[in-house]
């Protein structure tokens, strides 16, 4: 259900990185592919970044070939594995069942949407800290950029796609320092809250009143409206 807005921001960073400015400390870093740039841990992960580092720098490399030294920099996103309801006072759900139509689809179709804030974090390891300095300012300013402020999630229904909106909650967030044991590693990291709006589709099944007729109920006769006088 949510899983959808997880790739969506990973879109979005691919944005941040396609951005980013050739230097002589990040010619490297910018000439990978961006999977192997920006990967995605299994939760918000300051308390473990360190192990993450390790599981990422057995991973580094090519097959047969020794992991040393370790490629950085590398780029670690993870979402908190809770959900926070957005509050009332941003946006509002649609709990009761609405009727929608998708493009492509001869016929209407019933929604229902859950607002929900998703916590993530980014978190920008090098071995020297113009580095890190550099790419966390880059970052900023594409989080602070009017058109990167929201982006869209995509979701699926009857082989149609659909896209609903991802907004950053502040697109100006503080950026922390992380202390490591490593004297030579610098890692910085930024809180984001992402304001999502998921959508859960039905199938629309229209109610008849009166499975005879279809005209109402059986026995009522309506009553006449007149243009000059609707009190009659």
């Amino acid at each position: 259900m949510f899983e959808q807005v997880k790739v969506a921001f990973g879109k979005y960073m691919e944005g941040y990185f396609r951005t980013l400015q050739d230097t002589a400390r990040l010619s490297e870093f910018i000439s990978r592919p961006y999977p192997t740039a920006v990967i995605v841990v299994p939760s918000r992960m300051v308390d473990a970044q360190e192990e993450m580092l390790l599981k990422y720098f057995r991973k580094d490399g090519k097959p047969n070939e020794p992991t040393y030294p370790y490629k950085l920099p590398i780029i670690f996103v993870g979402f908190a594995k809770d959900t926070i309801p957005t509050g009332r006072d941003y946006t509002r759900e649609i709990a009761d069942k609405s009727l929608i139509e998708i493009d492509g689809l001869n016929e209407v179709t019933e929604v229902r949407t859950s607002a929900i804030d998703l916590r993530t974090q980014v978190v920008i390891n090098t071995y020297d800290e113009p580095s890190a300095r550099s790419l966390m300012a880059q970052f900023l300013l594409y989080l602070d950029e009017t058109p990167s402020r929201r982006f869209w999630s995509t979701y699926v229904y009857k082989g149609k796609e659909t896209f609903w909106p991802v907004q950053i909650e502040d697109p100006a967030p503080v950026p922390m320092s992380i202390a490591t044991d490593s004297k030579n590693l610098t890692t910085l990291a930024v809180d984001l809250t992402l304001k999502a709006t998921v959508p859960l589709f039905y199938e629309y099944k229209p109610k008849v009143q009166n499975p005879v007729s279809c005209h109402g109920v059986a026995g009522m006769q309506p009553k006449p409206i007149y243009r000059d006088n609707a009190d009659k």
